[in-house]
């Protein structure tokens, strides 16, 4: 792993499940686990080496399945960076979790044996900005405990902001909001789960309308845009000629969506630090683009 870490987190451990994982510096997590292995099958991933081709079913499964739970756990550990967190947007899914790395074993910690299989682990990029507002260390491990952010949601708004069509990025930014808000009303209401994702949904206006605020207690600040999207959405899946959508509205709806995506965040954990200053931050930014456009229009026009 590799990019811009801050110092606050370098060398904390975080759990998992049974994995203990540790930021190492800037360019490595360490993920370990622990497993009970008889003698016979200790000296028989001894006595081979790397050479996995002569190992039993036994120590291959044994091996197998430890790389299968240190992976689950990096890759969990790595969308808490960066989706709750706020790390660099810009990392693929695809590509976060690519790249050669080392599985080593030890019978003590302290001196390490290479794992004779054929392994290929993580490479990514990530940023975490510091603020004083918050302990990154304590919200991390908040987080790794009980996930604050919406899974398959934010990986649907990542690849909206990554993809260049403009077209797509619509349709992924409509799919996000729409799975958000039925994440988070089966947070708040756990008995609509069934009805949410086994029927078809009200409309997504209903669900950040009247809905969320039965829920919620208010609607969302970003209706007009998601009536928007959805209205771009049907035209595309439904008709033949495509809408004409320009890349400044594709930008701003994207922002959008991410501003009603925190927002329920916010909703459900009003009292996390980090979602607080993520909310306010964007909508800040978002503010001060708002407030900078008519300017650079009369520039233009002078």
């Amino acid at each position: 792993m590799t990019g811009e870490l801050t110092a606050l987190v370098f060398g904390e451990t975080f759990e998992t499940g049974s994995v203990t994982l540790r930021i190492e510096d800037k360019d490595s997590i360490i993920a370990i686990t622990r497993y009970d292995v008889d003698p016979e099958t200790l000296d028989e991933i001894r006595d081979n080496g790397v050479d996995a081709s002569t190992l039993s079913d036994k120590s291959r499964d044994l091996i197998h399945n430890a790389k299968a739970e240190l992976d689950k756990a990096t890759e969990e550990f790595i969308r808490s960076l960066k989706y709750y967190l706020d790390c660099d947007s810009r990392i693929s899914e695809s590509k976060t979790f690519r790249g050669p790395t080392r599985i080593e074993w030890s019978v003590d910690q302290a001196s390490w044996e290479k794992c004779p299989y054929d392994l290929h682990g993580g490479h990514a990029v990530m940023r975490i900005k510091e603020n004083p507002d918050f302990d990154v260390r304590t919200h991390l491990h908040n987080s790794l405990a009980e996930p604050r952010y919406f899974p398959y949601a934010m990986r649907m708004l990542n690849r909206a902001k990554l993809t260049q069509d403009i077209h797509f990025r619509c349709l992924d930014a409509t799919i996000a909001a729409e799975h958000a808000v039925k994440e988070f009303l089966a947070t708040k209401a756990p008995t609509l789960q069934a009805l949410l994702f086994e029927v078809p949904s009200p409309p997504l206006v209903k669900l950040y309308g009247s809905i969320l605020e039965y829920y919620a207690g208010e609607r969302s600040p970003y209706l007009g845009s998601i009536r928007k999207g959805v209205e771009i959405r049907n035209v595309l899946a439904h008709k033949p000629s495509p809408v004409t959508i320009t890349p400044q509205f594709a930008v701003e709806y994207v922002r959008d969506i991410e501003l009603a995506i925190l927002h329920l965040l916010r909703l459900l954990y009003p009292s996390d630090a980090v979602i607080r200053y993520q909310y306010e931050d964007k909508l800040k930014c978002k503010q001060a683009h708002e407030e900078q456009l008519p300017r650079e229009i009369a520039d233009k026009r002078l």
